[in-house]
């Protein structure tokens, strides 16, 4: 395999295997990247239907539904078993 490294924030993601390499641009395809997976489920099923009534609010609302996420583990897994995200397991 060649010896590719993309920088360190770059959303540039290294897709391989024995006889392909890839490089995968995160930020230009959403779809496969499990941090909008995580974005899609605390809009989906924690903010979306959500009263806030101030930045502190919804900074407190975010927090807490990314805290009982982080110990759903279940769940998190799950975003990476999706077929557009199975590259990054």
């Amino acid at each position: 395999m060649p010896a590719i490294t993309p920088p360190t924030g770059s959303g540039i993601h290294l897709a391989s295997s024995q006889t392909n390499t890839s490089l995968l641009f995160a930020e230009l395809s959403p779809e496969i990247n499990p941090d909008e997976h995580v974005w899609e489920e605390i809009k989906d099923k924690e903010l979306g239907r959500a009263t806030i009534k101030s930045k502190i609010d919804l900074k407190i609302k975010l927090q807490t539904a990314l805290q009982a996420l982080q110990y759903n583990v279940d769940r998190v897994k799950s975003f990476f078993q999706l077929p557009e995200t199975l590259y990054a397991t």
